[in-house]
């Protein structure tokens, strides 16, 4: 008996997702039928290649360890000689699955799905996004998506297999109520409590959890310049944090790439004081094999010079205001 390529994708599915329980939700396949398979890997190897603790959570062994780089190494090439056949034999017809998180689904989603409606060789397209970068680069390296935009702090899995190009500079702001005056924002940088008085929210902030790479950056802002303000509200998603400060309940920190998808009727209500030296890198994340392909190759090129000529323009609006300028005024 031999191992199979479908076994070592469970495999793999398991040590990239971290437990069963989970690569079974991501493959659809049942725990069972995912536990058989695994024992039967190993009895095919005679060795173990993960230890199962009580939590379900899965380490590798150092057997392990090899064949999960074997196992990603087939996959990648099995997966590069199918693209080659369907270029080669098939009808020319291509799939652009793109991964990529609530913030900027938006409107650079609409782009590209345009971008493949009118080539004639890319036939569908899918959006997948998860609630952060962290999760697209896993659906990536699942090849559940094959084009991903994302934070550059998750790429480091992905680096060996996929072409990661810088895209933008995603700066950072501070979100504002529109309804609370500058002078009350002066008041409060000022170490004034009297505009709490009368704006309530400014004492309350939201923070997106330890797991979101921006929150430390974010505490210690906070910390620095509103110690007066509380982490009152918990989000999943930066867009949940504008809409809390939109009803005029708190102040949160935001990337200036989520105004392009803001709904009027929420970004009406709201100010965006960019914060200097605070932002993330955004990169544009796609397998290698795939750009010796010319519909993929020719994608890739299009969504670039998207970004450069028209996306990273749309950051820029009369909401997006100056940090340094509120800071001078209030002598920090």
């Amino acid at each position: 008996m031999s191992v199979s390529l479908r076994q070592l994708e469970i495999f793999r599915a398991v040590v990239v997702s971290g437990s069963i329980t989970k690569a079974s939700k991501r493959l659809g396949v049942s725990q069972p039928t995912m536990s058989q398979q695994l024992a039967k890997i190993e009895e095919t190897l005679d060795v173990q290649l993960l230890i199962r603790n009580r939590s379900g959570v899965v380490e590798l062994t150092y057997a392990g360890e090899y064949w999960f780089k074997a196992a990603n190494d087939m996959i990648k090439r099995f997966d590069g000689y199918l693209s080659e056949h369907k270029s080669k034999f098939g009808e020319g017809k291509f799939s652009v699955r793109l991964g990529t998180t609530p913030t900027l689904r938006g409107r650079f989603a609409s782009a590209v799905a345009r971008m493949v409606l009118e080539d004639d060789q890319l036939t569908r397209f899918d959006l997948f996004w998860g609630l952060n970068s962290s999760d697209v680069v896993e659906q990536l390296l699942l090849h559940n998506v094959n084009f991903a935009i994302v934070n550059s702090v998750a790429v480091e899995p992905a680096l060996a297999s996929h072409q990661v190009t810088p895209v933008y500079r995603d700066r950072i702001a501070w979100v504002v109520p529109d309804e609370v005056p500058e002078s009350a924002l002066v008041e409060t940088l000022s170490g004034n409590p009297a505009a709490l008085q009368k704006y309530p929210g400014l004492g309350r902030h939201v923070t997106l959890g330890p797991e979101a790479p921006m929150q430390p950056a974010s505490d210690d802002w906070y910390r620095h310049y509103v110690p007066q303000s509380n982490p009152t509200f918990g989000a999943m998603t930066y867009l949940s944090a504008v809409e809390f400060a939109a009803e005029g309940l708190c102040t949160c920190h935001c990337p200036l790439s989520l105004l392009p998808n803001l709904p009027s009727s929420v970004a009406s209500r709201l100010r965006w004081y960019v914060i200097p030296d605070f932002g993330r890198d955004i990169v544009l994340v796609v397998p290698k094999h795939l750009l010796s392909l010319r519909p993929y190759a020719q994608l890739h090129a299009r969504v670039l010079e998207f970004v450069k000529s028209d996306y990273s323009g749309e950051m820029v609006s009369p909401e997006v205001l100056d940090m340094a300028t509120l800071l001078s005024k209030a002598h920090l």
